[in-house]
């Protein structure tokens, strides 16, 4: 099967959307469960994620960013990174600022994930 399922198992565990951010909730992820991929919605989240993968030696997980910051071509490892044309998304109810680290992904996330990867 191509593309993620809406499912209530998919949950951030994010504190904040920066790249310290990123590092802590890699962190706290790795204490319970090793994923093959990590997608994150902004390059600098990404960047703490690889920071904490480096830190605890784990170089076998995937990470994927989104906007396609300079920086992420000079990252090592390089950073797979991406931007989509949201006009190509069906737009999403209530407003995207409405959600907080930690609530479950959204189907609106699910539909810009699916795009991404089909």
């Amino acid at each position: 099967m191509r593309g993620v399922e809406d499912s209530s198992e998919l949950t951030g565990f994010g504190s904040d959307f920066s790249e310290n951010g990123g590092e802590a909730t890699m962190q706290t992820i790795l204490k319970c469960r090793r994923p093959d991929a990590v997608i994150v919605t902004d390059d600098y989240i990404a960047f703490g994620v690889i920071k904490a993968l480096a830190e605890a030696g784990v170089n076998d997980i995937a990470v994927v960013g989104f906007n396609n910051t300079l920086r992420g071509r000079y990252q090592s490892p390089t950073l797979t990174s991406t931007s989509i044309l949201l006009s190509s998304v069906p737009a999403p109810r209530g407003c995207p600022g409405d959600k907080k680290p930690g609530e479950p992904v959204s189907g609106f996330e699910i539909q810009i994930l699916n795009k991404f990867i089909s």
